[in-house]
């Protein structure tokens, strides 16, 4: 969620990079990005599909993030079962 003047809106789509200052966080930048007042309701007219290639949210406009991690994993000449298994290796490898 993000601050825009006094308005909050979320903010959703793919974090391309991320950098840090000596306070922590200093910017996002997404890819497929889509903005919402946070006060609407989520549906098809009040979601706006946002242009361009890169967005930017500065940090100072972040009041909070929720981030779900995705993995990806090339499969190009393997089998289902072998990339289930790299899957599987990795996730023992985690720390809890």
């Amino acid at each position: 969620m993000c601050l825009i003047g006094d308005k909050p809106y979320l903010y959703s789509g793919f974090i391309t990079e991320f950098y840090l200052d000596e306070n922590g966080l200093d910017n996002l930048y997404f890819e497929n990005y889509y903005r919402r007042k946070l006060d609407e309701e989520i549906n098809d007219h009040n979601v706006t599909k946002l242009q361009g290639n890169l967005f930017m949210i500065p940090s100072e406009t972040i009041k909070n993030v929720h981030i779900t991690y995705c993995e990806y994993v090339e499969i190009s000449n393997k089998s289902l079962q072998e990339v289930y298994a790299e899957i599987e290796d990795k996730k023992e490898m985690r720390p809890i």
